[in-house]
């Protein structure tokens, strides 16, 4: 296992069958961190607060979103051979990824909406997948969005605020793409703009960041730390995501019934 102060360039570790099990392990981890999250308030009406589960449960959205943008960047693939090359893509692969995040967050918001009168996290992250077909790898400026939080138009609309969920993601873009260190004072930033700018209980997300990219950046160059059941679920996200939904509400509707 290759020690934190080593991790520099944190986009080439994989395992042979070309997936980097740690991460996908990650991505499992923030999803049991978010049934949890919505356990305790579907079944349990828990508010978020700082004497409670759900304050733990914060960390889910920084470690998704951080990964979020980690794999919103195309980089160039190693394979066995040693060859440097791209990965083959038809002509509508672009357009793969934010149709099944629209189609997992028409199916969550179907329960969602009528319970919270918002929109969920997934339409943020749909948001963030177009906004960077149009930026680029320019959508690391949205680092700075923490700081109009306050004036953020979709405070009302979404669970969680386009420019929380924006500045998140750009943490994982600066990590794939500059390292370790410089993904740490972006974490940083994030932290400290949050501390000066965003209320609680939105402001707990932000004092996550810090440890969510510490978590990205370790398992991005140790596959070797991979929990198996946490990988199998982190392979599935949106599936895994969208079906717990349907079980939480599903479980509660069996309880009130009864």
């Amino acid at each position: 296992m290759k020690p934190v102060a080593s991790i520099r360039t944190p986009a080439t570790a994989t395992t042979p069958t070309g997936r980097n099990a740690a991460l996908d392990s990650a991505r499992g981890l923030a999803i049991v961190l978010m049934i949890v999250d919505h356990a305790a308030v579907i079944s349990f009406d828990i508010a978020i607060a700082t004497d409670n589960i759900r304050l733990v449960t914060r960390l889910a959205l920084p470690l998704f979103a951080i990964l979020f943008g980690y794999f919103l960047i195309c980089r160039p693939t190693q394979p066995l051979s040693g060859k440097t090359g791209t990965p083959k893509q038809g002509p509508w692969a672009a357009f793969r990824r934010p149709a099944q995040i629209l189609a997992a967050a028409f199916a969550a918001n179907i329960l969602f909406v009528p319970e919270y009168g918002r929109l969920e996290i997934l339409v943020s992250f749909l948001a963030c997948n177009l906004l960077y077909s149009v930026l680029g790898r320019y959508f690391i400026v949205l680092l700075l969005a923490v700081a109009m939080f306050p004036y953020d138009p979709t405070l009302d609309l979404l669970d969680y605020p386009l420019t929380l969920t924006a500045s998140l993601v750009a943490i994982g873009m600066v990590l794939r793409l500059y390292g370790f260190q410089k993904a740490i004072l972006a974490a940083t930033f994030a932290t400290l703009a949050g501390l000066a700018f965003v209320p609680t209980p939105p402001l707990f997300v932000l004092l996550f960041a810090i440890p969510a990219t510490c978590i990205v950046a370790l398992a991005s160059v140790s596959p070797e730390l991979s929990v198996g059941w946490l990988a199998l679920l982190g392979r599935y996200p949106l599936t895994t995501y969208v079906t717990q939904y349907y079980i939480l509400f599903g479980a509660r509707w069996l309880m009130t019934s009864g």
